[in-house]
């Protein structure tokens, strides 16, 4: 797919910038990684670069045209290939009409509007048809499951406050909820200021993803070649003329600077709350074992078996799921060997885990290994520190040391066993003489 996407790039951009095509989609090797791994995401890639392509053309005079049709033809397939489509379908849509609208009247900007979400509609609905048939109820599940699947926080979004700053979140959620009103900010905002945003259509609504939980890099780097063929094929003389409602209240350029403020303001009361809300688990490392030994030796190999006291701080039952990590990335859950599956509010509880595999790597040379623990509902993350990496010369003393206890403990062991048989030997003689005086 990615062969096809720079193929379409390079013939719908206008001469002087084909190169470019080969460059984003080949010359950074970040997309070729993508494609060889299979990401979705590149499936949708060829189809939204002819949706994107001269968009703002789209529904000119009144009539889709061929070329207005395939497009949304295209982002009916787009939406069926991948859910990052969903979010940019909204802008396009709304920028549109607002193009249209300022050439025509309002009834006929709808109506070609209208005949364009139709045609994506019917063409996503034809396509998702057999599914639906076999399973709603699954169908849709499986569809909503990237959004709705509370998986753990990682990327390189603002959800980094929580997981590199602090030790966590009480509410995750919020980062997700703080995205979505920022998309809605930014959408409104289209309507009222088109003329200056209208440009940024194909970048706005990628924004919302660098405040959710799941704020990953590929987010980003996938639509690298959305934002060339937009900004090489999409002109802002269309949005001069585009339709700007000015109800009462907007009318003074005062009020509409106020406007802004007032927008983001839910988004970032959201963030501001994912930020400041304390985690909701208390935990304490007591015992830790790998493949080198116990205690800080367990972090110069492969750490294996990990015993944690938890206590639940919030009001809330929780279910946690426990994990570690040592950079950006979060290792597989840990096995529970034992401890409850749910804590109550104001409970502490042990639990014993094992690492997935043989083990989780080691921290390396001063560097830090934290176990992670996340909850589904609600939606937390909580961080305790496991250890730090021993360096080489503490890793020889210590191996030293254990090696002398070892000897030590064997030494008592042999000492014991030979007290207990030179005992045992007593008592037998012992036995013996009583045995012949008796005798006698």
């Amino acid at each position: 797919m990615l062969l096809l996407a720079s193929l379409v790039m390079f013939l719908l951009l206008p001469v002087a910038w084909r190169p470019v095509a080969v460059i984003v989609c080949y010359g950074f090797g970040w997309l070729p990684n993508y494609a060889e791994m299979g990401y979705p995401g590149c499936m949708e890639l060829p189809f939204l670069l002819v949706v994107v392509a001269y968009w703002q053309r789209t529904g000119r005079g009144g009539r889709l045209g061929r070329w207005g049709t395939v497009q949304a033809v295209c982002l009916g397939i787009a939406c069926c290939l991948h859910q990052l489509t969903w979010f940019l379908a909204p802008f396009l849509v709304v920028g549109l009409y607002l193009i249209r609208r300022g050439e025509m009247p309002a009834r006929d900007a709808a109506r070609v509007v209208g005949r364009y979400v139709g045609i994506t509609a019917g063409v996503a609905l034809v396509i998702n048809l057999p599914f639906i048939l076999q399973g709603p109820k699954p169908w849709l599940r499986g569809v909503l499951a990237p959004i709705l699947q509370k998986a753990i926080p990682s990327g390189q979004g603002l959800v980094g406050i929580s997981y590199y700053f602090r030790s966590g979140s009480g509410n995750l959620s919020l980062y997700s909820d703080a995205g979505l009103l920022l998309g809605a900010a930014m959408l409104i905002m289209l309507v009222v200021f088109p003329r200056r945003l209208g440009l940024a259509v194909t970048v706005m609504p990628w924004l919302v993803f660098y405040l959710s939980t799941r704020s990953q890099e590929d987010y980003f780097d996938l639509t690298v070649p959305l934002w060339v063929m937009a900004a090489a094929t999409v002109s802002s003389v269309e949005f001069d003329r585009a339709w700007h409602p000015r109800p009462r209240l907007l009318r003074t350029r005062t009020a509409r600077t106020l406007l802004v403020p007032l927008l983001l303001a839910p988004a970032m009361l959201s963030l501001f709350g994912a930020v400041l809300t304390h985690p909701p688990l208390r935990m304490r490392i007591t015992q830790m074992a790998g493949s080198a030994g116990e205690g800080v030796l367990a972090l110069s190999s492969d750490l294996q078996k990990l015993t944690v006291e938890v206590t639940n701080t919030s009001g809330d039952p929780l279910s946690p799921h426990f994990a570690t990590s040592t950079g950006a990335t979060t290792s597989a859950y840990w096995q529970v060997l034992a401890g409850p599956a749910v804590i109550a509010p104001g409970q502490s509880a042990t639990y014993e885990l094992a690492a997935p595999l043989s083990g989780v790597g080691a921290p390396g040379i001063t560097d830090r290994i934290l176990l992670r623990a996340v909850t589904p509902d609600p939606m937390t993350l909580s961080t305790q520190l496991i250890g730090i990496g021993p360096d080489p010369e503490t890793v020889t003393a210590l191996q030293r040391q254990a090696a002398k206890e070892r000897q030590a403990a064997a030494q008592a062991k042999a000492r014991a066993v030979a007290r207990a048989k030179s005992g045992e030997r007593h008592r037998s003689s012992r036995n013996d003489r009583s045995v012949e005086a008796g005798a006698r």
